[in-house]
């Protein structure tokens, strides 16, 4: 098991979009056992309010209950981390905007197909995330793609995201302007993946 530290990025501007519906994506059967559905209670058409978290921030589940990167469960914590931090809220209290996260498939490292992650962020905190479809994932305002060893690297401090981007390493759909402008934001939210207890598929 090894647990991440860290630093990087994110932002986008596109106000009266429709809310798309976390809890119709869920992770292909049998591939990772700590997945579950996104958001069972969030209505169907849109993500209406903050995310409450299923436990504190303090107090995360520990032991058999750490999340798998990069599991459907991961994610949800993930938001929760995101919503617990008053230093994200504040750097990013003027953003609004959704990420993908494309962790492409290395099936050598016990990571068999390419995972979706999503963020809807809004105004320094997080309405809602988790695995989701490539079709909601490519509707994202920004997308951030590449291999599970790099967002391995990435979670364990071993890759600065920013200069991932900048180097072509993290592939990037959307304005790299804005990102750099709430580069405190990102760094901030990039460090909260850190306060997330991972396992990595690959240490199992």
């Amino acid at each position: 098991m090894a647990r991440c530290r860290l630093p990087p990025g994110a932002d986008g501007v596109h106000r009266a979009r429709p809310r798309p519906d976390l809890r119709a994506s869920r992770e292909p059967r049998g591939r990772y056992r700590c997945a579950r559905r996104v958001q069972r209670d969030r209505h169907r058409d849109h993500l209406q309010q903050p995310v409450k978290a299923p436990y504190p921030v303090s107090s995360r589940p520990r032991g058999a209950d750490v999340p798998t990167f990069p599991t459907d469960a991961w994610f949800q914590a993930f938001v929760v981390s995101i919503n617990g931090s008053e230093e994200y809220r504040a750097a990013a209290e003027d953003w609004e905007g959704d990420i993908a996260f494309l962790v492409q498939a290395e099936p050598d490292v016990h990571v068999p197909d390419d995972v979706w992650g999503y963020l809807d962020l809004w105004h320094g905190t997080c309405r809602g995330g988790g695995v989701v479809d490539p079709a909601m994932g490519e509707r994202a305002a920004f997308l951030l793609s590449a291999p599970y060893s790099r967002w391995k690297a990435i979670l364990l401090g071993e890759l600065d995201p920013i200069k991932g981007m900048m180097q072509g390493k993290l592939k990037v759909r959307g304005d790299l302007p804005t990102i750099v402008r709430y580069v405190r934001a990102a760094n901030e939210l990039v460090r909260l993946t850190g306060e997330v207890d991972t396992v990595f598929p690959d240490e199992g």
